[in-house]
C-alpha cells in the first residue's frame, strides 16, 4: 500500500513573494513620480501685501505781499558819512543871492541844515553837493559858505545855489544829491514828481 505524497509548496511561496515586491516596487515607483519636481509653473498665489505706499507732498505757498516804502523827502533826516543831512526847501531865490558869480542860465537854491554825528571834526564842501534833474547833474556854486568845518554834534543851516536853464524850474524829476565829501557815496532825495524845482513839497 502506498502513501500519497502532499503536493509540493515551494513554488506556490516562491510566485507570491514575487507578487509582493513587484506590488511594493510599483508602490515606491508610483511615491517617487508623485513627489518629484514639475516643469509647469506652481498655481500657488501669493498674496500681495495690504500696505500702500504713502507719498509725502510739500506745498510752499507764497504770500503776496505788498509793501510801501516811504522815500525821503523836505523835512526827513538822511545820512551820509559823518554828516546828517535835511532838505529845508527847495525853491528859486526872490532876490539875487550873495555869491560871486552870476548865474549863466538862473538859481536853484536849496536849505539845508547839516549835523556831524560822529565823533571827529568833519569839512563841509558845497561843490559835493549837485542838483540832479532829468537826468544832468548841476554842481552847486561857490558861495561865501561853500566850506567850512563842523565839529562833533554841532549842526549848520547851508544855502546851496545851482545854475541850471530856466527850462529846468519847470522839470518833473528833481533830486538833492548830498555828501560828506567828494569820495563818498553820497545820499539822494527822490524825484518830486509832479512838482517844479520851485515848489517843491
Amino acid at each position: 500500500m502506498s502513501l500519497d505524497t502532499p503536493p509540493s509548496t515551494s513554488k506556490g511561496r516562491r510566485t507570491a513573494k514575487y507578487v509582493i515586491w513587484a506590488a511594493i516596487g510599483l508602490l515606491v515607483l508610483l511615491i517617487v513620480t508623485n513627489s518629484g519636481g514639475s516643469d509647469e509653473p506652481s498655481n500657488t498665489t501669493v498674496a500681495a501685501p495690504l500696505t500702500t505706499p504713502v507719498t509725502t507732498m510739500r506745498t510752499t505757498t507764497t504770500m503776496a505781499t505788498t509793501t510801501t516804502i516811504r522815500l525821503p523827502g523836505i523835512g526827513d533826516p538822511v545820512r551820509d558819512g559823518n554828516f546828517e543831512f535835511i532838505v529845508h526847501s527847495v525853491s528859486q531865490p526872490a532876490t539875487p543871492p550873495d555869491t560871486f558869480e552870476e548865474p549863466v542860465g538862473t538859481w536853484v537854491q536849496v536849505e539845508l541844515s547839516v549835523t556831524n554825528i560822529k565823533n571827529d571834526q568833519q569839512s563841509f564842501f558845497s561843490t559835493n553837493q549837485t542838483l540832479v534833474v532829468n537826468g544832468a547833474e548841476y554842481v552847486a556854486a561857490f558861495t561865501l559858505d561853500s566850506m567850512f568845518d563842523i565839529n562833533p554834534g554841532l549842526s549848520t543851516t547851508v544855502t546851496l545855489l545851482f545854475d541850471v536853464p530856466p527850462a529846468v524850474l519847470q522839470a518833473q524829476s528833481v533830486q538833492v544829491e548830498l555828501h560828506d565829501s567828494a569820495f563818498s557815496g553820497g545820499v539822494e532825495f527822490p524825484p518830486w514828481a509832479g512838482h517844479s524845482v520851485y515848489a517843491a513839497v
